[in-house]
């Protein structure tokens, strides 16, 4: 049996990277997965003060809209804070993965290992490993008299 059967081509692990990869998913509204940073946090945020707020006037048995002026200032807020947030997440992903990808480019050399997509045998990975039980060796017999 060959091995080129269970190889993967080219096209198809781009386009599975493509997939995992932050910021290249086209974006769809009922799938979270596709939002980027921004929209998570925000809207993250927002549901945390609206269930909050629920939970609030339930506890204190008060009508859902009491306080209704301070609950949307409230909710406003954190989700402006946390769409900022969200911003600095996004910017510090991009430039990291814009670093990285520079440094690999210009040390191609050093990550040959890396990127061999169709992998190694493990025996080329792993190193041999010997059990090594200090209980069973001829200096270190265990003493069974205390537990008789």
């Amino acid at each position: 049996m060959s091995h080129e059967i269970t190889r993967v081509p080219e096209s198809e692990i781009t386009r599975r990277e493509r997939h995992l990869m932050a910021h290249t998913r086209p974006y769809k509204l009922h799938d979270p997965f596709t939002w980027s940073y921004r929209a998570k946090c925000g809207a993250g945020a927002v549901s945390t003060c609206v269930f909050g707020s629920i939970v609030y006037s339930a506890w204190y048995r008060t009508p859902w809209y009491f306080g209704l002026a301070y609950k949307v200032v409230g909710t406003t807020a954190a989700a402006t804070v946390a769409y900022f947030l969200g911003y600095a997440r996004e910017h510090q992903s991009r430039t990291r993965d814009a670093v990285i990808n520079h440094y690999m480019e210009l040390y191609p050399e050093d990550f040959k290992q890396v990127n061999d997509y169709h992998g190694r045998p493990y025996s080329a990975v792993m190193l041999p490993w010997f059990p090594r039980r200090a209980q069973y060796n001829a200096y270190n017999k265990i003493d069974n008299s205390d537990y008789d």
